[in-house]
């Protein structure tokens, strides 16, 4: 098994700790100071004396258990608006500060807002004060700041742990994507070849139908990790979701009136245009008709209907079926919400489709919501996105399967290097190649992929990343700067998917980062990159 190869940049995260116990004394009297060291220090506590508020600042920023100030109370206000350090403690602290002071005559401090009203935690003490109060106070303060230290502890082993989990999760999308890839790579094959029956051609759409589901499954694994992380971007450009929609529903009515469901679409006969990730818009309404579709009993029927609604684009999906009580509505877009779980157990599905659909409508600036009147009487969903005129619509153009056009597309035998460790994946993927016309080399590691390139000076390489030898970055890099290969497509087909890996391939002189598994279309598409950029 081939080692991870490790990106150029990922930020490493340090820890340092600040575990200090003093008890920092700002006391105006020196008299003052020297007595409540003494009882202080009798009691094993660390002091130090700060003799202005500046040095004060300045200690507590190198850690501080406790601070104690023996001042004015008509000073108070100004006292604390001063010390500006307290206010930059990280969100787990909060140092106690305790106040000793000398009410003016016939001062009833209860009355008082100035110590009431400071963000910081303070305890306030009158003269006289005695001693054993004093004390005890203190040691209850330092108590307090040592249960944030405990607080703080905890939460540097939770990032730890999410750091750990984001890192499984990287690594088992690696290992799950590579034996997908060779599947949905044979699965390909198949359908490009003829069949001798209907039983093989269902057995074949049952592969392929059962590969793209893993497929989403893994991805939607990945994509919680990148959301709680705030790492996930959507590439937003002017783009039709009137036409997104209806090749959305187009590609999704097979499998929907496959479970029996009828559909009623009512989209405008004008382009809705809107800023947007396509593929990112693709994924919030294919979960949201999925969802109908896991919902809706027998032979239901399922709406959709889009329109302008002032500034914003509006997305209605409606469906008759099984509804929702108001709990359910209070928590839907939640991870891990599921309605109830005895219905429909076959659908399966992680809980995470909506919670993705809600998360990445905001990340366009829309809104998502639900409603029904209850169980049984359906649910509808409504999507708003801002319209946007900036331009026209980009649509990338369709790709076509048709043999003559890829001949038309791509000239006279293409010459592919295909770099893949894994066999079954590079035979599969092979195969698919030449089927669609290409000439394809395979080398399964870096040191034979330049060699390769030295002696077939290929037109196009698709080149894994995690190769046994030689990480993918390393080969791009020279294939480009060594071989000199500076005008051909470089095209990244990975199982590593985070934004560190796709930010070091263009260092590296890769055209497209695709994962694994890809489609024939998205393959050729970027296999054509230069030519269509040229």
């Amino acid at each position: 098994m081939s080692e991870r190869p490790e990106p150029c940049c990922v930020p490493s995260m340090t820890n340092s700790p600040n575990a200090s116990e003093r008890i920092l004394l700002l006391v105006q009297l020196p008299g003052d100071a020297a007595l409540a060291t003494g009882i202080l220090a009798r009691t094993g506590l660390q002091v130090a004396c700060c003799s202005n508020l500046t040095e004060l600042n300045g200690a507590i920023s190198q850690g501080a258990g406790v601070v104690v100030i023996a001042h004015d109370i008509q000073h108070f206000s100004d006292l604390m608006s001063r010390l500006e350090v307290l206010g930059r403690q990280p969100l787990w602290s909060a140092i106690p500060v305790i106040m000793i002071v000398q009410p003016s005559p016939g001062a009833d401090l209860s009355d008082s807002k100035a110590y009431y009203e400071t963000p910081q935690r303070v305890i306030v003490l009158e003269r006289p004060l005695r001693v054993a109060s004093f004390v005890s106070t203190v040691q209850m303060a330092l108590q307090e700041r040592r249960q944030q230290y405990r607080i703080r502890d905890l939460l540097a082993e939770r990032a730890a742990e999410v750091q750990q989990r984001d890192h499984f999760l990287a690594m088992l999308s690696h290992e799950l994507r590579n034996p997908l890839a060779a599947i949905v790579n044979a699965a390909t094959v198949l359908e490009l070849m003829p069949a001798e029956g209907p039983e093989e051609t269902a057995m074949r759409n049952i592969i392929v139908r059962q590969a793209s589901q893993m497929k989403r499954l893994v991805d939607d694994v990945l994509d919680i990790a990148r959301l709680t992380r705030g790492k996930l971007r959507v590439a937003r450009r002017p783009l039709d979701l009137t036409r997104l929609l209806r090749e959305l529903i187009e590609d999704m009515r097979p499998d929907l009136e496959r479970r029996g469901k009828a559909l009623k679409i009512s989209l405008p006969d004008r382009p809705l245009l809107v800023l947007g990730d396509d593929l990112r818009l693709r994924q919030v309404f294919g979960n949201v008709l999925t969802n109908a579709a896991k919902y809706t009993h027998g032979n239901g029927h399922i709406t959709v209907t889009a329109d302008q609604a002032g500034v914003s684009a509006q997305v209605r999906v409606g469906d008759d079926g099984m509804g929702m009580t108001q709990e359910m509505l209070s928590r839907l877009f939640k991870p891990f919400a599921q309605a109830d779980t005895t219905v429909h157990l076959s659908e399966g599905g992680l809980g995470l489709g909506l919670y993705f659909a809600h998360r990445l409508v905001a990340l366009h600036g829309g809104e998502i919501s639900a409603a029904s009147q209850g169980p049984g009487q359906g649910s509808e969903f409504l999507v708003k996105l801002p319209l946007t005129h900036q331009g026209e619509s980009r649509q990338a153009p369709a790709m076509t399967a048709d043999p003559a056009d890829r001949t038309q597309r791509t000239g006279a035998r293409k010459r592919v290097l295909l770099v893949e460790d894994n066999v079954d994946s590079a035979v599969g993927l092979r195969l698919v190649l030449m089927e669609a016309g290409y000439e394809v080399h395979v080398a399964n590691d870096g040191s034979a992929a330049l060699k390769a390139a030295a002696k077939c000076h290929p037109d196009a390489v698709v080149l894994d990343i995690g190769l046994p030898d030689i990480n993918g970055f390393k080969v791009a890099y020279q294939l480009r700067h060594q071989l000199k290969l500076g005008n051909i497509p470089i095209i990244a087909l990975s199982g590593y998917g985070s934004e560190a890996y796709r930010h070091c391939s263009s260092d590296a002189g890769i055209d497209r980062y695709l994962i694994k598994p890809t489609s024939l279309a998205d393959l050729e598409q970027a296999l054509a990159c230069r030519d269509n950029d040229g």
